[in-house]
């Protein structure tokens, strides 16, 4: 005769309502690293944009794009 705990069976109203407390905090936590990654993403953006703009205050007037003069005729 095999011998179980009654804590490792769990009624189907139960497992049910377990299951969808993990299903409930998984979406919360996918939707918490998704909103991390954007707000990196945003941050790596501006760090880039920003040592652009350092690189090119910097840069000499032979390194910067031409400037071609109008003229008249």
């Amino acid at each position: 005769m095999i011998v179980y705990q009654q804590s490792t069976f769990f009624s189907r109203k139960q497992r049910k309502k377990q299951l969808t407390g993990m299903n409930r905090r998984r979406r919360h936590e996918i939707q918490l690293c998704s909103e991390f990654h954007l707000m990196l993403l945003a941050f790596s953006q501006a760090h880039n944009f920003f040592i652009s703009c350092e690189i090119n205050k910097q840069a000499t007037p032979a390194e910067n794009a031409i400037d071609f003069p109008i003229t008249s005729k």
